[in-house]
């Protein structure tokens, strides 16, 4: 497998690269894998700060020396590309870990010679320290126990038990469950009904009781007064949990991609302040308990040394408690303890949205329709005429191959709706992106339909790719390339940007990449209520929508009520009329790029609640 990172030789011992090719060849160290072939492209006229790496790292890896010109646009051995430093180091440790199991100066600043007596903590570092205080938040948790406890009953089934001892078999049985991890473990604990029974009341003199003391019978559910206080109780053990719970997910001599990013980056900090950090680290207590633990791990260690860290400076400084004379002194910023993070957004427990309150709303609709704003639908380019000849697509091409019954039907709707678009507008030559491609179910129909186009799939999952992948090897499609990156890293020239029910944010960022490449797009938005501005997204996008006096909030609860649109329901004609509102901001952003563009309906409406769909193409110089 072939990676192509930035980087030069210096000299004859060391290697100058970025500090996300150095976690590269890091980790190919780390891991002792031969299975990559590295590139260092030549970067010396880029502006990058730069860090040297002993020329050792490259010992026992396949690598080669190259320049700019010599990348290849497309590796045709390799179906699938991935970009990105995230999705690159997990590649690489999902990779290892299953040959396991089977078997001017562009130098970083010295902050040493810089920083004055006094100075505060970066504030990303500060926000790592107080998210070691937070909870853990695991992905899709429900499902993980929905199959630990399948595993539970299967093997319940098989449990002889005798009349005299079968409660305790059973009890035992429960309460030693785990998942192995390529990380460390995780525990899960089924407590059984007769525990359940005994939490809150213990045999007293006169029978059951409460143990906080109050007088209420079992036949009672929890009284408000014990029921606080057992929360404050399982508050407190959290607390005491959290302070170690990074440190029990790294047991194994195998550490996540986050973990090996956050402590290469850590390293380089402590670096440029020449190992005089006792200051910095005893503001930083979490941070130091987890790197101290990170730092015992003999692979890291010896990986460390290769690439010639200071391991011995490190070290030194992570143990030394007294601050060295002249070493700065390192404030907390304040404002950073009073921000808490946004959970909303990586909880998948979390995905019940914000309802818009009714005077919010009707204060935003009246603003709108004081400055007569009033969407425009248009038509399909193909009228009525959007279906595609599902009967002659082979199986692969079908989502039935992928998807239940139940849902064929509205999903086939849903992709000819996008792809008569598209033919409408394509011409032969043409490279179409199909952004948030899932497992490619747009781009791969596109792509048959098209076969003189070329078809990119973009898309973050690498399950959902490599479902992509296995449907596209059975069609023999030579005309689709698999990128692995978020769509915001996608750099290349492409003339139609396409996505199916890219959701809140994402839609806009497709729109735009579509708008900085000067290319066409069909895009059918979705999740009007997960709208929020970030570091490359604003509301409203449209000029004409600012100049209306409409502001971030305003578009916000449009979103949110733009998503009550399901059918016979009281605010389905209101939540439609949001959700064109919202849809002509965008339409708008795009005409006064130069754009013309058909806010339309897919057809039949039947087919998804969210059913608008954007067709724009780049109006003709001179027109």
């Amino acid at each position: 497998m072939q990676i192509y990172i930035s980087g030069y030789q210096a000299d004859e011992s060391t290697v100058s690269v970025p500090l996300s090719s150095s976690v590269i060849l890091f980790l190919l160290k780390y891991c002792k894998t031969q299975s990559f072939h590295v590139h260092l492209v030549d970067c010396q006229d880029e502006e990058h700060a730069v860090v040297s790496m002993s020329r050792d790292c490259l010992q026992d890896l396949h690598y080669s020396f190259i320049d700019r010109q010599s990348i290849p646009t497309k590796d045709g051995k390799d179906l699938m590309i991935r970009c990105g430093l995230c999705s690159v180091v997990r590649h690489i440790i999902k990779l290892c870990h299953e040959l396991m199991s089977k078997g001017g100066d562009n130098t970083l600043i010295d902050l040493a010679d810089t920083l004055p007596i006094s100075v505060e903590i970066p504030e990303d570092v500060m926000k790592l320290e107080l998210h070691f205080d937070r909870p853990p938040l695991l992905h899709n948790d429900d499902k993980k126990k929905r199959l630990l406890l399948k595993s539970v009953q299967n093997e319940l089934e098989n449990v002889e038990s005798c009349p005299e001892d079968g409660k305790t078999v059973v009890r035992n049985f429960f309460t030693t469950r785990e998942n192995t991890m390529p990380h460390g473990n995780i525990r899960y604990r089924v407590i059984t009904q007769e525990e359940k029974e005994d939490k809150k009341f213990v045999n007293g003199e006169n029978g059951d009781k409460c143990k906080f003391g109050c007088t209420e019978n079992r036949l009672i559910k929890w009284c408000a007064k014990c029921n606080d206080r057992e929360k404050l109780r399982r508050k407190e053990e959290r607390q005491i949990q959290n302070n170690s719970r990074l440190i029990e997910k790294t047991n194994s001599d195998f550490v996540t991609e986050k973990q090996h990013n956050i402590v290469f980056f850590i390293y380089h900090l402590l670096e440029s302040l020449r190992f005089r950090c006792s200051s910095f680290l005893q503001k930083l207590p979490n941070v130091k308990k987890w790197l101290t633990h990170i730092l015992t791990l003999p692979r890291m260690q010896h990986t460390a040394v290769v690439c010639g860290f200071k391991m011995d400076a490190l070290m030194e400084s992570v143990k030394t408690l007294s601050v060295e004379e002249g070493e700065p002194e390192f404030t907390i910023p304040e404002v950073i303890l009073d921000v808490e993070e946004n959970t909303a957004n990586i909880s998948r427990s979390s995905k019940a949205k914000q309802r818009a309150l009714k005077r919010d709303i009707s204060r935003v609709l009246e603003k709108i329709k004081e400055h007569n704003i009033n969407p425009v639908v248009g038509h399909h380019p193909y009228g009525d005429n959007v279906k595609v000849d599902w009967k002659s697509v082979p199986l692969s091409a079908h989502p039935k191959i992928e998807l239940p019954e139940k849902r064929v039907g509205r999903k086939c709707e849903q992709l000819e709706n996008l792809a008569t678009a598209v033919q409408s507008i394509a011409s032969p030559g043409h490279v179409i992106v199909d952004f948030c491609s899932g497992a490619g179910h747009l781009g791969i129909i596109i792509a048959y339909l098209l076969p003189d186009c070329q078809v990119f799939l973009v898309e973050n999952n690498e399950e959902s790719l490599v479902r992509a992948s296995r449907r596209v090897n059975s069609l023999n499609l030579t005309n689709i390339s698999l990128y692995q990156c978020n769509l915001d890293y996608f750099q290349g020239q492409f003339d139609i940007g396409v996505c199916l029910h890219a959701c809140g944010v994402a839609t806009d960022l497709v729109l735009q990449q579509c708008l900085d490449r000067k290319a066409s797009f069909v895009i059918c938005p979705c999740c009007y209520g997960s709208i929020q501005n970030t570091h490359l997204i604003s509301y409203p996008r449209s000029q004409s929508y600012r100049e209306a006096e409409l502001n971030d909030k305003d578009v916000i609860v449009l979103g949110h009520a733009a998503d009550q649109t399901e059918e016979n329901t009281e605010l389905q004609q209101q939540g439609r009329h949001c959700m064109n509102l919202v849809d002509t901001d965008r339409a708008r952003l795009a005409t006064e790029n130069g754009y013309t563009v058909t806010l339309c309906s897919l057809k039949p409406l039947s087919c998804t609640p969210k059913n608008n769909i954007l067709i724009g193409t780049r109006c003709m110089s001179g027109s």
